[in-house]
């Protein structure tokens, strides 16, 4: 049942940025008028949005909002599938999946409170279905060899199933494969004949890791590009901005559990799986993800992870060969597999029974939502927070008491009693302490008090948590997981902060900012800033970099009006909140200024150039230490202690700001 509508926007502008925020839904019912007159008005009546809307019209107020630089997804947060009368009158429903989740993902996903889990079989909980013998190609040869590996094993096999996660991605294969038969997904879904008969072939398809099964001989390959993480911007949202990567291991569980069963279909079959892409690192590669898989497939994920270490692009074919051929020499080896195996345990995700517990109870309030008991609604959505206790399940607790707070206002707008505002405050305020980085929570109950003559403290300016959010994005985009992708970017952070030319160290320097979890950007026109740093939209630091001077001579007066002159360009040019705290650094060689610069310097400080580069090793190797660590995004421990080293170092946006000020050009010797 598709309840969502997404809107396309600009192709250019997603290629470039990555960002994705909720719209409040206190803000969104403000304008639910202009909304339903601009879709009724532009979704034509047989366009793929056509369908989606007529479910939901009528019901945006039980939705959600969620925008990024290339979409807009309107949609509840679970499918009321109920609300579909065949469906809802069925007397028996009967659901089929070697992948049911644990952590109640099938009642979130399907919007059906609860259901009877017939258990696994005896002595299934240690053996899997088939063999896979996985290939990790990227941990041995470089970026400019995978293609020519990946052509040369496809050779040898025949046919191959490649999967990736997006319609962009196929290209690549396509042109890589242009004299193969390239079969894509509308091809195998009419019919398979074609690709399991042809002597060569490879089918191509995007974000189809299930429903398509490939059995003994018909397919001994399965390559994979990008895993399948979050597929839609509530997902991207959730494990992003709302701290939930605990409610989206199970789903992320799941479906990298469905890809890697494509080729695999019975007990006696076998298939290599090659892995290609970054992010399998933090999945696949560190123990403490990898120990959610079952026992089987811990075993072949540990065996495929040794074969793949210091190999050679002929190594890589050699034991391909002997895999597919499966003879008495890879019988030989299977038995490492086995020996794993038996010496591997399945880990519970951390707040599973919790998170299970609460499911009933989320599908609950949603058919209240749907048919606006709101009443029911804050009821309901206290009872999921309560549930949800302790530090792992702090976002999606955070999340629940959100949802509350939107009920109490849904339900004062029905009712009128002043009590629900109250309420609707307090569970804000308890929502902003749950999840400090969206700002926005802070305000909705700051908005709701001054409508109502109340006063609400704000304790926090969230600069910092905002840095660290950003900074868990950029790692887990980054693939910082992979300890190689960190050293790269490192190391040309800091080469290029080691460099004369202009260039290579204000964009050294912009990257720096990202690192620390600002929103960093440079110019490039005659007088304007070089880098500014950007937190929580309310506070900007913008720097005049020199790092070309000559330190045997003072600051000119031209360069001292220059950087003076930043902190108004970036009001008239940059988008900030009005009453944005602005500070201007100078980084030079320069250790004097112009007897006559103290005059335009106003608030200007001074960095000098060999401070900032001790300052910047120092904040690379903090981070090198918190990438260890580092296992995905919408980990609340892992916030957690980078929150507090940034403290403990100064690295908070306050204490950058305040160490770029400390001195000021006026305050110079002059000469």
């Amino acid at each position: 049942m598709h309840t969502a509508v997404t809107v396309p926007l600009n192709t250019a502008i997603r290629r470039k940025f990555k960002w994705i925020e909720k719209i409040p839904t206190s803000f969104f019912i403000e304008v639910l008028p202009q909304i339903y007159a601009f879709l009724a008005e532009n979704i034509a009546p047989k366009s793929n949005l056509s369908y989606p809307w007529s479910l939901l019209h009528g019901h945006l107020k039980a939705c959600h909002v969620y925008v990024s630089y290339s979409h807009i997804l309107i949609r509840p947060y679970i499918p009321p599938s109920l609300s579909h009368e065949p469906f809802a009158n069925a007397t028996q429903r009967i659901f089929m999946s070697a992948t049911l989740g644990l952590g109640g993902d099938l009642e979130r996903i399907t919007g059906i409170p609860s259901f009877h889990r017939l258990p696994i079989p005896t002595g299934w909980d240690k053996q899997g279905i088939g063999r896979r013998y996985f290939v990790f190609p990227e941990m041995s040869l470089p970026a400019d060899e995978i293609d020519s590996l990946t052509k040369a094993v496809v050779e040898r096999a025949g046919r191959a199933l490649i999967l990736v996660p997006n319609d962009h991605r196929t290209d690549k294969y396509k042109t890589l494969f242009e004299n193969f038969p390239v079969y894509k997904a509308q091809d195998i879904e009419a019919s398979k004949d074609k690709f399991i008969s042809a002597q060569k072939g490879v089918a191509v398809l995007a974000n189809r890791y299930d429903g398509i099964d490939l059995l003994d001989d018909d397919c001994r390959l399965l390559i994979i590009e990008g895993l399948p993480k979050a597929g839609n911007l509530q997902e991207l949202f959730f494990m992003t901005r709302m701290l939930a990567g605990n409610l989206f291991k199970d789903r992320i569980r799941t479906r990298i559990i469905q890809a890697f069963g494509r080729c695999t279909r019975s007990a006696t079959d076998y298939a290599a799986v090659i892995i290609i892409g970054q992010d399998f690192h933090d999945w696949l590669v560190l123990k403490e993800k990898r120990s959610l898989f079952h026992p089987e497939l811990q075993g072949e994920l540990i065996f495929g992870i040794e074969q793949s270490e210091e190999r050679t692009h002929d190594d890589f074919l050699e034991n391909l060969e002997i895999f597919l051929g499966h003879g008495s020499d890879w019988d030989d080896v299977d038995t490492e597999i086995l020996e794993y195996r038996d010496e591997a345990s399945q880990l519970q995700i951390p707040g599973q029974d919790k998170l299970f517990e609460a499911a009933r109870f989320e599908v609950d309030y949603l058919y209240a939502l749907w048919n606006e008991n709101y009443e029911k609604c804050l009821e309901l959505s206290q009872q999921i927070a309560s549930i949800l206790s302790g530090d792992d399940l702090q976002g999606l607790r955070g999340f629940w008491y959100y949802l509350a707070a939107s009920g109490a206002e849904l339900a004062y707008q029905k009712n009128e009693n002043q009590v629900f505002t109250t309420k609707a405050i307090d569970l804000y305020k308890r929502a902003s302490g749950c999840l400090p980085a969206l700002n926005w929570l802070r305000v909705l109950a700051a908005r709701l008090a001054k409508d109502n003559d109340m006063q609400v403290v704000v304790e926090d300016d969230g600069f910092l948590d905002a840095n660290v959010e950003r900074i868990e994005f950029l790692f887990e985009t980054s693939s910082f997981a992979s300890p190689q992708k960190f050293e790269e970017a490192a190391k040309a952070i800091l080469e290029g902060l080691e460099s004369n030319d202009s260039e290579q160290f204000e964009e050294a320097h912009r990257r720096l900012g990202e690192m620390l979890g600002f929103t960093a950007a440079n110019s490039s026109g005659q007088a304007t800033p070089d880098p500014w740093w950007i937190s929580n939209e309310k506070l900007c630091l913008v720097f005049e970099d020199k790092s070309d001077s000559n330190p045997d001579h003072a600051i000119s007066v031209k360069h001292v009006r220059q950087a003076a002159s930043h902190h108004k360009w970036i009001k008239d040019n940059v988008s900030l909140s009005p009453n944005a705290e602005i500070y201007t650094a100078m980084i030079t060689t320069q250790s004097k200024i112009h007897h006559d610069g103290p005059t335009f310097a106003d608030e200007v400080g001074w960095w000098h150039i060999e401070n900032f580069r001790n300052w910047s090793r120092e904040v690379i190797s903090l981070l090198r230490e918190l990438r260890s660590t580092f296992t995905g995004a919408g980990q609340s421990e892992w916030r957690s202690v980078v929150r507090e080293q940034f403290l403990r170092n100064s690295l908070d946006p306050k204490s950058i700001v305040a160490k770029a000020n400390q001195k000021l050009l006026r305050d110079l010797d002059i000469e």
